[in-house]
């Protein structure tokens, strides 16, 4: 990799104690008091009024934080300035940001005004940033040669907390791309899209070419076309980036940018190819008593920052309101959190064992594939249609292979007079559990998603008997029709889905999973959605959180009246 210029700064805050506050102006309004019960172990203690503060959040180690959840309604608008700096050519701002609840996103700005000067011009606005850290840049070629104030602002209004770190203002660096991989682990043979963009956090430059290695080894047969125009500060871009992959083949990929034949930034990935597209399907134990179950959520976000949609994780309470007695038994846990993955008994394993668990599970080759489409019935009961289908001939002459399926649901608007039963018991007490720390021992259930919830599983484990030929052929469709009655927790939960696959009814290792959304079903309870022509669109995250209609880069869902699409953001 080329070795990038050293930039100058002129200001730079990594906060990593409250005294590196005082280098800057702190302003926020004194009369907004936090919700004291969505809050613990701010400061040793809850503070009077919302202010920005320093504190550890997990391995990132310290940062600044905005608490803001006021009750209020009303925008934080809070501050913090740095001291006045002269622009000279090149510069620009630099940061890293996350919104520390999922639920809750938080809206900020970055803003620039002249010294003591009394009107600020925005350079970067977010409404809904990212529960993951994301690192931002912007120019300040508009202000060479004047002396400035820069800002960062919190306009949330009733979110948890925003996190800046890593604020810097001077010249950019040459070179410094901020990648994000979106590309499936899982594909299938043929040439395959490696969906990554990547954006500048260093000066003006022009790619001219990418580079791909395969297994630590160049591929020499492998052309990229260059960009027209150059990435500027701040921008997003992406390629046209493709890899071939053969059935059974699974490589490490790097993609490296180049900039007159020299490699200055790169990105790295796994593809595993099957016969079609593949899932892995994910029991978890938990309930709403286990003081250390919400830690496990802090895994779940980390493997699905690797296989994204690809994952399908299974929620089974016990003991609480949302219990399902007969599935928990049949997982045999004994012990929550914990997790099986594929329902093999090799693949069981605690919240610090499942990325491991999940990388060894996704190795393992499957032939076979699988799709489903749901909907609601004018009798109310859910339809389901299965197609599954294997790449080669299988006997199934024991009637082994079968198609299961459990219904699913997200408990996340919990109506107001059940909401004390949804309560999380949290017992995070260092900040290597990130927001987990900052909530309070009994998490109310407006901060608190209960996703993919199992509700319906009458099938789950026994599966529907001949729905698969005592004779598998290769590449040929078998479809299984069903009806499902309709859980009756569909009047509260959202997102009613049915979690189907192929299974062996005997191990209970499941070969392949799909996921289908039930149509005809509003996304909150089991109003049937009657959209009208000017239906307004709703944004969600694919995790199924809402999210504003101008969100960062991501993959989102977005939904009209009964439809639903996906909408790739770069």
């Amino acid at each position: 990799m080329a070795v990038p210029a050293a930039a100058t700064t002129y200001y730079e805050q990594s906060f990593s104690s409250e005294d590196d506050l005082l280098s800057l102006v702190l302003e926020y309004d004194q009369s907004l008091t936090l919700t004291s019960d969505y809050y613990l172990h701010i400061l040793g203690g809850l503070p009077q009024e919302s202010q920005w503060m320093v504190q550890r959040v997990g391995s990132h180690g310290y940062c600044a934080l905005y608490a803001n959840h006021t009750g209020t309604g009303a925008a934080a608008l809070a501050r913090m300035i740095t001291p006045a700096i002269e622009v000279e050519e090149g510069a620009g701002v630099r940061w890293s940001a996350r919104s520390l609840l999922p639920k809750l996103p938080e809206a900020y700005a970055v803003m620039v005004r002249p010294e003591g000067g009394n009107t600020w011009t925005v350079l970067y606005e977010n409404d809904a940033e990212s529960d993951r850290w994301q690192h931002r840049a912007v120019s300040l070629e508009d202000w060479v040669g004047q002396t400035v104030e820069v800002a960062i602002e919190c306009r949330s209004k009733d979110a948890f907390m925003l996190a800046i770190d890593d604020l810097k203002v001077g010249t950019l660096p040459e070179y410094e791309i901020s990648f994000q991989n979106n590309t499936p682990v899982f594909c299938t043979p043929g040439q395959v899209n490696l969906d990554i963009i990547g954006q500048n956090l260093g000066k003006p430059f022009k790619q001219t070419g990418a580079r791909l290695y395969i297994n630590g080894e160049i591929d020499e047969d492998w052309v990229y076309s260059s960009l027209d125009s150059p990435y500027q500060p701040g921008e997003w871009a992406n390629g046209c980036l493709y890899i071939d992959m053969a059935e059974g083949q699974q490589i490490e990929y790097t993609i490296a940018i180049l900039e007159d034949d020299v490699e200055i930034d790169s990105c790295t990935g796994t593809l595993i190819c099957n016969s079609y597209e593949r899932n892995l399907l994910v029991d978890e134990g938990t309930g709403t008593w286990c003081n250390n179950c919400p830690m496990a959520e802090l895994n779940i976000a980390n493997v699905r920052d690797i296989y994204g949609d690809q994952l399908i994780m299974l929620s089974t309470h016990t003991g609480d309101v949302m219990v399902n007695a007969d599935y928990f038994s049949a997982l045999k846990m004994y012990e929550v959190p914990y997790f099986m993955v594929n329902r093999s008994d090799d693949w069981r394993c605690s919240r610090s064992a499942l990325k491991s668990t999940l990388k060894e599970a996704a190795a393992e080759f499957t032939p076979w594939g699988i799709d489903a489409k749901a909907e609601k019935t004018a009798d109310g009961r859910i339809s389901l249609t299965v197609n599954a289908y294997a790449s080669q001939a299988l006997d199934n002459s024991d009637d082994n292979l079968r198609i299961g399926y459990v219904v699913i649901g997200d408990f996340v608007n919990v109506p107001e007079s059940d909401a004390r039963h949804y309560r999380q018991y949290n017992s995070a007490s260092t900040t290597d559990y990130e927001q987990l720390y900052f909530l309070p021992t009994y998490i109310p259930a407006e901060l608190w998603n209960y996703n993919h919830v199992t509700l319906e599983s009458s099938a789950a484990f026994s599966g529907i008997a001949q729905s698969l030929p005592p004779s598998v052929e290769a590449v040929t469709a078998y479809t299984t029709n069903c009806e499902i009655g309709m859980p009756d927790e569909a009047e509260i939960a959202e997102n009613i889905s049915v979690a189907a696959y192929v299974f062996d009814v005997t191990s209970g290792k499941i070969e392949n999973a799909c996921l289908a959304l039930v149509e005809g079903i509003n996304s909150i309870g089991s109003v049937v959605a009657d959209p009208e022509a000017n239906a307004t669109e709703q944004w969600f995250t694919i995790q199924g959180l809402p999210a504003s209609q101008n969100p960062g880069p991501g993959l989102y869902i977005v939904r009209t009246g009964s439809s639903a699409r996906k909408v790739l953001i770069k």
